[in-house]
């Protein structure tokens, strides 16, 4: 089986040597092709990169502010945009891979949470995207997920940031301050239902997707109310369906 692994990555230095040990830590049945676009950071991160240059793949780009009149979602959009179509003169259409990972920087994962989502690719065939649980470091053991700005449910409605995705189950005291359990929204998800739930829009910091599917979806925002997810989403699901798994976990966290 082979992956390809395509990530953006600015002012990331502490994170860096922890994402190289996350991809040697998935072992050597899959074979991995790394792929890192890094454009105007300030730290050491261009730095850290090199440290394992024979490792992964590296597209580092210096703009400046030429983007800096473009709303956060748009200039986003723009840069994962940018580095696809690089991509896509290496690989005709992506074709020789079996699946592309598209992940954000920050986010920690293993390699349950990989055999979890390939899982749910092999035995559900008419699903083209598939996309974790994503936890907050600092508010575990709560499960609330965090990424609710790219989730868009299947009637399309629009999430806010005490919407709820999944329900929470952990019985203690501390909970993340947007969790049902201390005054969030109820829970679209409850814990008793399918493993697998639809969306229209879903990411999680971290996605599996089918080579065709990647190569034919492209991110965009027509204002800044609107995640550049949604319109990728868009693309996917001309192919099949977008889905969390909920037995699939990954962490976000700015903090080291």
């Amino acid at each position: 089986m082979k992956i390809l692994i395509q990530l953006l990555v600015q002012n990331n230095e502490k994170w860096i040597s922890h994402l190289h040990s996350m991809i040697t830590a998935l072992g050597t049945d899959i074979e991995f092709t790394t792929w890192i676009y890094e454009n105007d950071s300030t730290d050491n991160t261009v730095k850290e990169l090199n440290k394992n240059r024979n490792f992964w793949n590296l597209h580092i780009k210096s703009y400046g502010n030429k983007f800096n009149h473009m709303f956060r979602t748009q200039r986003i959009a723009h840069h994962r945009n940018q580095f696809k179509k690089f991509l896509s003169t290496k690989y005709d259409k992506f074709q020789e891979f079996d699946y592309v990972i598209v992940m954000d920087s920050e986010i920690f994962f293993n390699k349950t949470t990989l055999e979890k989502m390939i899982e749910t690719m092999t035995t559900t065939p008419d699903v083209h995207m598939v996309c974790p649980h994503g936890l907050v470091m600092q508010s575990l053991p709560c499960h609330f997920h965090y990424d609710t700005w790219a989730t868009l449910t299947t009637d399309n409605q629009r999430c806010g940031q005490f919407t709820n995705i999944l329900e929470c189950t952990h019985q203690g005291a501390k909970h993340d301050r947007h969790c049902h359990c201390v005054g969030g929204e109820p829970p679209l998800v409850k814990a008793a239902s399918p493993r697998l739930a639809e969306f229209n829009s879903f990411f999680g910091g971290f996605a599996l997707l089918r080579p065709r599917a990647y190569a034919e979806s492209w991110w965009g925002a027509d204002d800044d109310s609107q995640c550049d997810t949604w319109k990728f989403c868009e693309g996917v699901r001309k192919h099949g369906k977008v889905v969390m798994d909920r037995e699939a976990k990954v962490i976000w966290t700015e903090w080291f």
